[in-house]
């Protein structure tokens, strides 16, 4: 737009060749040599590396111009209308020369538009590709405007159909030359648009590598070349030069800042007419906030007294916008050097602003933005670049582009460059689940999403590429999917659990269902049994047989383990992970095996044996309560992050439910089968208290039947007989009703005792003499023998006697006639340890362990034994001494009770 006002100033009276001297891009339908033809209204690049710039500050810039208007043979003018117009003179020259230096300037944002942007559909000019027969292959939006046609309808068609008839023939010659040269090549040339009037345009080609195709630009110039037929017309006439001047804003002030002449590009730019302004301040063209502050004025008075003035800002029109525009005040001056006025030449550069702001907008984008030369060199990078590959801009310029690719991957990408620079087109590589790689300066990778399009560059086709770096977004994905799926294995693994009900069902389902949604090669489920005290192993799976083997040869050797019922027990206390999980309530987290070694070393072995690298002990956790423990092996060492100790820790929440509802079915089954035993033992007791109280009532009776009957006077041994029975049945009576008392006590914890010391051997007497009879009786040889009868027990002796009573009268019962039963005590520490053997037909295993209960008897309906509460008073007054009783036994040989009493102290 500058050089337009260039000519709009040229003096009428010069000849040709001074405007070919001195008006940038002049030309006479030049169609090849360089530069001349094809950059109108600037120098070109060659030009620019030696042109001497032109004069900045207001005093030289005068002089240049007065000097440059003198060697045109102009005479110093001396009326006053000759000096005003001597003063548009040199200030329309001082324009030329601003104008060399705004045309460079503008040149610049023009190459770094080109290099920078990507906006090929909304350049302002046509961009083809044409073949050599001039067809059609590509075009952008701006090319297919010009043509006023739908691009997807101009492909294909030839370029040449659209030529005016009379310069057809020069445009052939014009793509000869381009497909047989490898410079580029201009052409200004008429087009004929159906529906138009003619259109001038000028054409910029250059071949492309691969000579079969050329890149076209196509200005249009029509606008420029009716200004510059214009202008050539009315050179003789300055004023209406001036006047006819759109692209500039061009008028005059006087001294008080009112305007007095005003040309159409004014009003263009402005939008007043010459009637509406002319009279009117300065200062309607400010902002309201300028004009509050005084600046049009204080711009008046800097230019009359530094001679010039310039300043770029916003300006207001006629409706009120505003616009971004470059105002220079220049002061008129008589010749007595008085001011008498101004001039104001004012120009807009809203669209300069927009591309500097585009260009910024380049520069702070959240993605990275490569520019590749065809060789494969960077020649520009943004911050966000930069910092994306981790080097500064400056070192990225002129770096090879395959630097930041894998060294893996790049003779890859070379062929895949060279395929795309044979037929560059804009599309995009890589996605968010399948990227490529990129590689950072300290030889990190990440994945990337790219995309490309063909850029015209000022000498040479570029590419530009656009670089996300997706890593964050690979990593969220690939924790949603880890999510969802973790999400899919725990509702599995929660019906398995819902569907179990028993403990070996549910302790089944944790260990195959919870070993499924983690992932883990093995597994181990205990719960805590025996009050606390004992963990009670039910199951490991994953393992080898000879890995759960060693594992309970390892836990019964070096911690305590034992076998109850078929499932290895170990203490609470032992130092073992799931033993300290137990005790702490809190998960144990052992990432590797050397932590292993470290906390627990007598695993260590055993863990790396069977290729261990991680380890978990979870709690299990129900009503507040640690129920048992999960343990877990990986083969992998594992980080254990929050996202992996959240998921481990939800499975055991709901393993712990599950455990514990079983744990609660299998004590409502434990308790309806004690109740319905309770109930049928109550039955059968009641049976047997009717029976062994009807015996002796019988005896009664009959007794006292017997002595009324007794003639007076009789046998008086008959009375005593009588007598001695009724008091033999009286004292069985006692005997049940003392043995029912003593289980109401026991039940309630209120069994009394009387500890004293006693003697030893004065207990083991008594027991001889009270109980030898009764074996002799039977025919069964009876020992009674203390191996330290100096010791004395601190003990309440009549139940001693009574517990061994007890003992004693359960092994006569079940000893066959010719057997023995034998009675020792000996010293055991602190403590003395009675025995009672027989020789009877032993106690089966599986039944030993309910000898101790209320109501029980060796054999079911024999009423001659008892109501079987011998030995669970046994047990109660051995509680209450606070010793220990148990048995063994060995069928067809006999059973032995133990039980051990306190001695005295001293």
């Amino acid at each position: 737009m500058v050089h337009r006002a260039h000519h709009a100033l040229s003096h009428p009276g010069q000849p040709d060749r001074w405007r070919r001297d001195h008006l940038p891009g002049h030309h006479h339908g030049q169609e090849a040599g360089g530069e001349a033809a094809g950059e109108r209204g600037r120098p070109s690049r060659g030009e620019r590396g030696v042109m001497k710039p032109p004069p900045t500050d207001a005093v030289s810039l005068r002089e240049a111009a007065e000097a440059k208007l003198a060697t045109s043979g102009h005479q110093t003018p001396e009326s006053n209308e000759a000096r005003i117009i001597h003063e548009l003179q040199v200030h329309q020259i001082e324009l030329e020369l601003q104008n060399q230096s705004l045309q460079e300037a503008q040149a610049e944002v023009e190459a770094g538009l080109e290099r920078y942007t990507d906006l090929y559909d909304f350049a302002p000019a046509g961009y083809f590709t044409l073949e050599s027969n001039g067809a059609i292959r590509e075009l952008n939006l701006a090319g297919a405007q010009m043509l006023a046609t739908e691009r997807a309808g101009l492909v294909g068609k030839r370029f040449g159909i659209f030529v005016a008839e009379a310069s057809r023939a020069d445009f052939q010659r014009f793509l000869d030359r381009v497909f047989s040269s490898d410079t580029r090549q201009y052409l200004d040339v008429e087009l004929a648009i159906e529906g138009q009037g003619p259109l001038t345009v000028a054409i910029g080609a250059t071949r492309s590598p691969n000579g079969r195709e050329c890149r076209a630009v196509v200005v249009d110039i029509t606008e420029r070349r009716r200004a510059e037929d214009a202008l050539r017309a009315s050179e003789g006439r300055f004023r209406l030069l001036v006047e006819a001047v759109s692209d500039y804003a061009i008028y005059l002030l006087d001294p008080d800042g009112r305007v007095s002449s005003w040309n159409a590009g004014a009003q263009r730019l402005k939008g007043y007419a010459p009637e509406e302004i002319v009279g009117q301040h300065v200062s309607v063209f400010f902002p309201v906030e300028d004009r509050g502050r005084g600046e049009p004025e204080r711009q008046l008075r800097v230019a009359a007294a530094e001679g010039r003035f310039e300043r770029e800002g916003w300006r207001a029109r006629k409706d009120g916008s505003l616009f971004w525009a470059n105002v220079i005040t220049t002061p008129v001056r008589d010749a007595g050097g008085r001011v008498v006025g101004f001039a104001q030449v004012a120009q807009d550069l809203s669209e300069r602003r927009i591309a500097e702001r585009r260009f910024r907008l380049i520069e702070c984008a959240p993605d990275g933005i490569l520019l590749v030369d065809g060789a494969g060199s960077i020649v520009h990078a943004n911050p966000k670049a930069a910092t994306m590959f981790g080097y500064t801009q400056e070192e990225l310029i002129g770096l090879d582009q395959e630097v930041l690719v894998p060294e893996r991957l790049r003779l890859q990408h070379r062929d895949h460059r060279a395929l795309y620079m044979a037929a560059p087109t804009i599309r995009s590589m890589g996605t968010a689940t399948s990227a490529v790689v990129g590689l950072r300066k300290d030889g990190t990778e990440f994945p990337a999403e790219l995309s490309l399009g063909p850029l015209e560059g000022p000498d040479a086709p570029l590419i530009i590429a656009f670089v996300r770096d997706v890593s964050e977004l690979r990593e969220m994905q690939r924790r949603q999917v880890r999510a969802a799926d973790r999400v899919l294995r725990l509702h599995t693994l929660a019906v398995a659990l819902g569907e179990a009900v028993d403990l070996a069902n549910v302790a089944a389902a944790i260990l195959s269902g919870g070993l499924d949604a983690v992932g883990v090669r093995a597994g181990l489920l205990a719960r805590v049994v025996e009050d606390g005290r004992r963990l009670e192993i039910l199951g490991e799976t994953g393992a080898a047989p000879d890995e759960v083997e060693d594992n309970e040869a390892v836990r019964a050797r070096d911690f305590g383990g034992e076998t109850v019922g078929g499932r290895q027990r170990i203490p609470v206390d032992a130092h073992l992970p799931l033993c300290d999980t137990v005790r702490s309530g809190a998960a144990i987290w052992l990432h590797d095996p050397a932590e292993v070694q470290a906390i627990y070393p007598a695993l260590a072995s055993l863990f790396a044996r069977f290729g261990g690298h991680a380890m978990v002990c979870l709690p299990l956790i129900s009503r507040g309560a640690v129920l048992g423990v999960l343990r877990l092996s990986f083969t992998e060492q594992q980080a254990f992050d929050d996202e992996e100790r959240f998921f481990l820790t939800s499975i055991a929440h709901h393993c712990a439910m599950a455990l514990d509802r079983a744990q609660l079915y299998e004590e409502a089954i434990l308790a309806r089968d004690a109740a319905a035993h309770a109930t049928m033992m109550r039955d059968e007791f009641l049976s047997i208290v009717a029976h062994d109280l009807s015996n002796p009532l019988n005896t009664v009776r009959m007794s006292a039947i017997n002595v009324l009957r007794a003639r007076p006077g009789g046998e008086i041994e008959m009375a005593r007989k009588a007598a001695g029975m009724i008091g033999v049945a009286v004292e069985q009576m006692n005997v049940l009703l003392r043995d029912l008392s003593d289980v109401a006590a026991i039940d309630s914890g209120q069994l009394r005792i009387r500890k004293e010391e006693s003697d030893l051997d004065e207990v083991m007497t008594t027991t001889a003499a009270l109980l030898s009879p009764l074996c002799a009786e039977k025919g069964i040889s009876f020992s009674c023998d203390a191996k330290a009868p100096s010791l004395r027990l601190l003990c309440d002796p009549n139940r001693v006697q009574q517990l061994l009573g007890n003992l004693v009268g359960n092994a006569i019962k079940f000893t066959p006639r010719g057997g023995r039963v034998t009675v020792d005590a000996a010293p055991s520490g602190a403590e003395v340890r009675f025995s009672v053997a027989d020789t009877g037909p032993g106690i089966p295993a599986e039944v030993s362990e309910h000898v101790f209960e209320r109501y029980w008897r060796g054999r079911e309906r024999d009423y001659t034994k008892g109501v079987g509460l011998g030995l669970f008073i046994a047990k109660g007054i051995v509680d209450a001494h606070g010793g220990r009783i148990w048995l063994e036994s060995v069928l067809g040989r006999g059973t032995t009770f133990y039980f051990t009493l306190p001695l005295a102290p001293g």
